[in-house]
C-alpha cells in the first residue's frame, strides 16, 4: 500500500520539516509550506490527502487557512495544531470546520493512526469499486 499525500504548513522550519522526516518513514509524500498563503496555493493546487497546519501563522491565521481551503475543497482533511493551551484558543478555530485541534508537542502515535485509517478508508473504498 502506498502513503499518502500530505502537506504540512508551519512556519517553524524544524517543526515541519521533522514532521517531513517523521512521515517519509512511513512512505508518505510530504509537501511544505511556512506560511499561510503559500500552504492556501499548495492545498488549492493540488489534491492531498491530508494537511496538517498551524494556527498561529505569519501571514492568515489557521482557521482563515482552512475557511479559504474548504471553501474551494470542502472535503479536504485538515488538521489544525497549536503551541498555545485550549483556552487560548478562540473557539472559531473549532467552529470552521477542524474537529480538533492537535497540541504541541505532537502525539506521533496519534498522527500514525489517524493516516493508517485514512489508508485504510482509502483501500475499502479503492476494493469495492
Amino acid at each position: 500500500m502506498t502513503g499518502l499525500h500530505i502537506l504540512v504548513i508551519d512556519d517553524d522550519r524544524d517543526v515541519a520539516e521533522s514532521m517531513c522526516e517523521f512521515l517519509n518513514l512511513y512512505e508518505h509524500s510530504v509537501d511544505l509550506a511556512f506560511n499561510g498563503e503559500t500552504g492556501i496555493k499548495a492545498a488549492l493546487d493540488t489534491d492531498y490527502d491530508f494537511i496538517l497546519m498551524d494556527v498561529v501563522l505569519p501571514d492568515i491565521n489557521g482557521p482563515d487557512a482552512l475557511l479559504a481551503i474548504r471553501k474551494a475543497k470542502p472535503e479536504a482533511r485538515v488538521q489544525l495544531t497549536s503551541g498555545y493551551s485550549a483556552d487560548e484558543l478562540d473557539q472559531n478555530v473549532l467552529d470552521e470546520g477542524a474537529s480538533e485541534v492537535w497540541f504541541k508537542p505532537l502525539d506521533l502515535d496519534v498522527i500514525s493512526e489517524r493516516l493508517a485509517a485514512i489508508l485504510n478508508a482509502g483501500a475499502r473504498q479503492g476494493n469495492g469499486d
